[in-house]
């Protein structure tokens, strides 16, 4: 009897230990857990709130819709997105019919590149001369919303010393390839805005003048290229690729 009654204590105390052992891994499995899950921070209160993640789900390149502002034109009905940090400022360059025109200037963070949208430019020649200005275009790129319109990145220089880079909408006549040729960087309505003569007008798109030499910066070859590798220049093609203008 006394045997048996030994054998049945050790038993019990058996259990108990492997009990405890199973509620140590327990707990400390939940303390790896909760040290690995995903946290987010709740931008409104400060708060950290936490959150499960799906193992198989992939990051995502593109920006969340509220980071980006969108502007359209009140009479040619075209649109456009900036980011945020960009801000509207009063138009860099102004149209020659201003009772009947879209203008806007969108200003980067830093200051330094400035978009100037303008409707209704008109009066512009395209001297040149047999050598210069010539134009390298650097990327080019159709606007997906804006069919027929180019987002075209290039420097331009009248000397082979000095270069000017920038970046614009162009249409079929515009600025497309490389080679000598005029300096504007304007493409033409589709709207007929200009009530006088309801006749299509030119169009300003781009971080430069009506001409890619003005409102540029005039750098060397090698500054000029190195220009576009800038995050505000990269920001600037994708305001330009953004840009939406109706049928």
């Amino acid at each position: 009897m006394k045997g048996q009654r030994k054998q049945s204590g050790f038993s019990i105390v058996e259990a108990v230990l492997i009990v405890a052992a199973i509620g140590i891994i327990g707990a400390a499995g939940w303390v790896v857990y909760q040290h690995n899950r995903p946290k987010t921070t709740d931008a409104a209160t400060g708060n950290t709130q936490t959150t499960n993640q799906n193992a198989n789900q992939q990051p995502t390149n593109n920006p969340p819709a509220q980071t980006a502002t969108t502007y359209t034109s009140n009479q040619e009905k075209a649109s456009f997105q900036y980011p945020a940090g960009w801000t509207v400022s009063t138009p860099a360059i102004t149209s020659n019919d201003t009772k009947n025109t879209d203008q806007t200037t969108i200003v980067s963070p830093s200051g330094a590149i400035k978009i100037s949208y303008v409707t209704d430019l008109t009066g512009f020649g395209n001297e040149y001369g047999s050598s210069y200005p010539y134009n390298t275009v650097i990327d080019k790129a159709a606007i997906s919303n804006a069919p027929g319109l180019y987002v075209v990145s290039g420097t331009t220089t009248l000397d082979g010393t000095t270069y000017y880079p920038w970046i614009a909408v162009q249409d079929s006549k515009g600025i497309l390839t490389s080679g000598v040729g005029g300096t504007l960087a304007t493409f033409t309505s589709r709207h007929a805005l200009n009530t006088s003569t309801n006749k299509p007008t030119g169009i300003l798109f781009a971080t430069c003048g009506a001409r890619t030499t003005q409102n540029s910066p005039a750098l060397t070859q090698d500054k000029a290229n190195a220009w576009f590798s800038s995050t505000e220049a990269q920001q600037a093609k994708q305001i330009l690729l953004s840009f939406s203008d109706p049928q």
